[in-house]
């Protein structure tokens, strides 16, 4: 069945399709990446445990939704974010405890979003291969 398409062809479509991908997700909002990315922001402050900063700050925070992710969540977000942090700049602090309607207004909003998406497109990017490598012996 997967003999009909030749590996030219599903070469043009996986191209294509991060093509696409790239070229809309500065444009795409949700108020949940926003909010995670928010919490995870806490790990270049010094806080390890933020399920404990949450709840004992959860009256002088802006955003105050518990972070019901796992750890490793938490670290690799919060990683992520101090390693492009030189690429978002001085305002995206300001911009991320936003939880105003009127964050998407914001200038930077753009590549902020571009940024916070990038390791979502990198693990979409492995799954293609992880799932050609499991059932290439099956086709």
């Amino acid at each position: 069945m997967f003999k009909i398409l030749t590996d030219l062809n599903l070469t043009k479509l996986f191209l294509l399709a991060i093509l696409l991908r790239v070229l809309i997700m500065p444009f795409y909002f949700h108020p949940d990446i926003k909010t995670y990315n928010y919490q995870s922001a806490f790990l270049k402050k010094g806080v390890f445990n933020i399920y404990n900063y949450l709840v004992d700050n959860k009256n002088s925070l802006p955003i105050r939704e518990e972070f019901t992710y796992f750890p490793l969540t938490y670290i690799s977000l919060g990683a992520y974010q101090i390693l492009i942090s030189p690429l978002l700049g001085p305002n995206f602090s300001t911009w991320i405890s936003d939880a105003s309607s009127q964050v998407v207004e914001k200038v930077g909003t753009f590549r902020y979003l571009f940024l916070l998406k990038l390791p979502y497109l990198i693990v979409d990017l492995s799954i293609p291969f992880l799932l050609i490598k499991f059932f290439d012996s099956n086709v």
